[in-house]
């Protein structure tokens, strides 16, 4: 596929597509893998659910617990999400007790509100689109 079959104008966007099974999309939302680097730790591959109720990108206990048990974490407040595209995001890093496997970063409106996003649930398709870098 390329932008052309897009609804939305893509000039300084960068396309992510996504097919998953309709079913899952409709129990659990979109997902995305993404990479998280806490200071000098080694990057810790997550998997991220989109949350409109969530004000601020969050992170479920589990995860924090592993975070802080590294040796190179040294109090940190803030992390880097890594999308695959390189797009990278700073995150406060803030645990959310609701969330739970097999999420472990709930992305809020902080980022949300830099994307924009297009949901067929009837086919499990999706996009999202985020700021080319510039």
């Amino acid at each position: 596929m390329d932008d052309r079959d897009c609804l939305l104008p893509m000039a300084g966007w960068t396309r992510n597509q996504v097919q998953e099974d309709p079913a899952a999309l409709s129990k659990l939302g979109p997902l995305l893998k993404l990479r998280l680097r806490v200071g000098n730790a080694p990057d810790f591959d997550v998997l991220a659910v989109l949350s409109t109720a969530s004000p601020n990108t969050r992170l479920c206990p589990a995860l924090m617990r592993r975070i802080v048990s590294q040796d190179q974490f040294q109090n940190q407040s803030t992390g880097i999400l890594t999308f695959h595209n390189g797009m990278q995001a700073r995150i406060p890093l803030v645990s959310d007790p609701t969330l739970s496997s097999p999420h472990e970063v709930s992305i809020g409106l902080d980022l949300l509100q830099q994307m924009r996003l297009v949901l067929d649930f009837t086919t499990g398709n999706w996009e999202f689109h985020i700021p080319r870098a510039r």
